[in-house]
């Protein structure tokens, strides 16, 4: 036997006390906590893949008993906080562990090291300069291990450190030519990676200290003292940072000739991924602002900077090769004043939600941007109304439209001129009516449109719908009756109608029956519709739920009085109220207004 997998076990069946006998034995995945459970593991000298070994304060189940373990290329260690002495970390003797590829040293950081000794055992706890992925949790020492401070690992490639909670520095790691991923997360007490902030001041040599110079990934979350991160560099493609002080963004690094002038490299950037960054205030230094760099750039995604006020200089419009664009609970951005567009001509994906002073601005950058799919506005209590005709009629390709909890808007403005619109989601704009709808009807035909009120029906360009495929409304408790005239003006191509909470709708239109593409009908918490009326013979699925027991009785399988009505429809689902399924309802349409 070489590989032994057991994902599931309860305590009685844990029997592991001859599993050392499988001398051939080279993979064991076993559950968390199990792999303690196996006596004299260092006879399995074949293994090669050993997960989740939790060091034990017992003889036969201590870090030493893996040190003959030769062929091991992936070892994870858990609860090393039970080491009992540095003597016996030396013992496990990963440093004479040539095939070791991947190595995960974890500690409880809960647990605190009183006796400080948490720093000698991670020193002698040094992989072989081979290993190639390395992963260090929860360690409480304050010093690095010296074989991470001196970058001695030639073969790194990737670096994840979390919840270390008392580094307050990192080395550059410059050096380091071979890593490509570096994580930092939970870094609590990190303040700066590379040489002290003071100590670049007095030198004037920022620019002298930059990230290893063939990063590909770069994710820095959760070190709210960090203020600072070194140049990146131009391989870079994935670039995150979260809850960092970050006063402004790194610069992508420059390298210079034998004259000490710089050379300009074009970035390889991809994705870039900022958040919750409570210091950030402008975006008119750093990385956005070497715009002609970032030459492959498509994501970007800015979030919950609250004190961000300042974009780019120039927006983001020399980003030409930018598809998706998310701007997400920044309130106080200032307008940009600038005469070109905000936004790059190769914009796909536009979330806004909300962006303080630039809301209406981003939107009337949107002229001639012919290569936009998808548009979401998210709680942006600036707008008032949507662009003209002018603006939506150039935009080709705009096929999704979601506009959700924007609580001032009064008018769709020139949205009937989307011709490619195909998906419409309208929820939670109360003063969305039929007074402020514009004269502009409607050129597309939508496959889905959602709301949550009907009466938005009466709102242009909604208004002069004729083609839509699947009609979506949401809780409308004030709904006596469903719009007649607009579902008859839908018949040709309305395959499925859905309704959420209608505690007010007493019946359904008496020309149903002419609904001849009809396949679908779902209603939800209706106690007050009495009788059906003739449904289409296309219907295939009639869902009502929440009805009145009455209903229920009427139209029971096979011997309710008016069974004969529904006889023909495949499937049918007719349930009585019930408080659980009202509430799912509930939460899963607030949850559908916030996504």
């Amino acid at each position: 036997l070489q590989v032994f997998k057991l994902k599931h076990f309860t305590t009685k069946e844990a029997n592991c006390s001859d599993i050392y006998n499988l001398h051939s034995l080279r993979c064991l995945h076993v559950p968390d906590n199990m792999s303690s459970k196996i006596n004299q593991i260092g006879r399995l000298t074949s293994l090669q893949e050993l997960h989740c070994f939790d060091v034990v304060e017992k003889d036969g189940q201590r870090l030493g008993e893996l040190g003959n373990l030769m062929n091991l290329f992936e070892l994870s260690l858990r609860n090393l906080q039970n080491v009992s002495n540095s003597k016996e970390a030396m013992e496990i003797n990963l440093k004479g562990k040539p095939h070791m590829e991947f190595l995960s040293l974890s500690w409880n950081m809960h647990v605190k090291d009183p006796v400080n000794q948490d720093n000698q055992i991670i020193d002698n706890l040094e992989p072989n300069k081979e290993v190639q992925r390395l992963h260090i949790h929860g360690y409480n020492g304050v010093n690095l291990p010296f074989w991470i401070e001196n970058q001695s690992l030639d073969h790194l490639v990737s670096l994840h450190l979390e919840y270390c909670m008392n580094w307050k520095s990192l080395p550059s790691l410059q050096e380091t030519n071979s890593l490509r991923h570096l994580k930092l997360e939970g870094l609590f007490q990190l303040e700066y990676i590379g040489t002290a902030l003071e100590q670049q001041f007095e030198t004037k040599k920022i620019e002298d200290t930059w990230l290893p110079p063939f990063l590909s990934t770069l994710i820095v979350r959760w070190c709210p003292n960090l203020k600072e991160l070194p140049a990146i560099p131009c391989t870079l493609e994935l670039f995150v940072i979260e809850d960092v002080q970050l006063a402004v963004l790194p610069r992508i690094l420059q390298k210079c000739n034998g004259g000490r002038k710089p050379i300009t490299e074009k970035s390889q950037l991809l994705v870039l991924h900022i958040e919750s960054c409570a210091c950030l205030t402008s975006l008119e230094e750093g990385l956005l602002e070497q715009q002609e760099q970032l030459i492959s750039l498509t994501t970007l995604v800015i979030r919950h900077c609250e004190r961000l006020r300042h974009l780019p200089k120039k927006g983001f419009a020399e980003l030409h090769h930018l598809n998706s664009l998310e701007i997400v609970a920044c309130p106080i951005l200032r307008d940009v004043k600038t005469k070109d567009s905000l936004l790059p001509a190769s914009l796909k994906n536009l979330d806004v939600n909300p962006c303080g002073d630039i809301d209406a601005s981003i939107l009337m950058s949107l002229q001639n941007h012919t290569a936009l799919r998808r548009l979401t506005l998210f709680n942006c209590t600036n707008i008032e109304k949507l662009p003209s005709v002018e603006v939506f009629g150039t935009l080709n390709n705009l096929n999704d439209v979601s506009i959700a909890r924007c609580k001032n808007m009064l008018s769709l403005g020139g949205l009937g001129a989307v011709a490619s619109l195909r998906v419409l989601s309208i929820l939670c704009c109360d003063k969305l009516s039929f007074s402020h709808s514009t004269k502009d009807r409607c050129s597309f035909k939508l496959q889905k449109l959602r709301i949550d009120r009907q009466a938005l029906l009466s709102v242009e360009p909604l208004r002069s719908l004729r083609h839509t495929i699947d009609l979506q409304i949401g809780d409308d408790f004030a709904m006596v009756s469903l719009p007649e005239e607009w579902l008859l003006q839908n018949a040709a191509s309305l395959h499925s109608i859905e309704i959420g909470v209608a505690e007010s709708l007493r019946s359904l239109p008496s020309e149903m029956e002419k609904l001849g593409s009809l396949q679908s009908l779902h209603i939800e918490r209706a106690p007050l519709i009495q009788s059906l009326p003739q449904l289409p013979a296309s219907l295939s699925k009639l869902a009502i739920w929440g009805c009145d027991p009455m209903f229920l009785k009427r139209y029971e399988r096979d011997i309710g009085e008016d069974w004969g009505k529904i006889a023909h429809i495949a499937a049918v689902d007719i349930k009585a109220y019930s408080e659980g399924v009202r509430f799912i309802y509930l939460l899963l349409f607030i949850l559908s207004c916030g996504s």
